[in-house]
């Protein structure tokens, strides 16, 4: 006699809501950290071009908000390639680069001229992109 077991009941199952990830935040909402020697923006040039690309107007923009809002001052590192024959080309194009970001940054931004040093490095670059501005936070105190 084999004895039949009573078939248990299965109950539906539970209904699986999908998940929704949360947005990361937007790129454009992000306020950059405004630390000393903190690299803010590096603005990539074309070969000896020194006029200051639209592309990264609204960064600079952006980015001087929050220059202002720190009380910070900045450093403008600009840097072009060089051959050897070209040390004092490329010295001057950096220096035409970083002017236009400081004018830039003056006009544009609303920052005080005093809070911005620009150095002109020419070819004397520590690695990275050859034809580029480098914005940096100073540690001092923005007059």
């Amino acid at each position: 006699e084999t004895e039949s077991k009573p078939t248990p009941e299965l109950s539906p199952a539970p209904k699986i809501e999908p998940i929704t990830p949360a947005e990361p935040p937007k790129k454009e909402d992000a306020k950059p950290v405004i630390t000393a020697g903190n690299l803010l923006l590096s603005i990539k040039f074309i070969s000896t071009e020194t006029i200051l690309p639209l592309s990264v107007e609204d960064e600079i923009k952006k980015l001087a908000d929050a220059i202002k809002s720190s009380n910070k001052r900045i450093t403008i590192f600009s840097y072009a390639s060089e051959s050897a024959d070209q040390t004092s080309t490329a010295r001057r194009v950096a220096l035409s680069r970083g002017l236009a970001v400081r004018t830039f940054l003056i006009e544009q931004g609303g920052i005080d001229k005093l809070n911005i040093n620009v150095r002109a490095e020419g070819g004397n670059n520590p690695g990275g992109e050859p034809n580029r501005v480098d914005i940096v936070a100073s540690d001092e105190k923005a007059q």
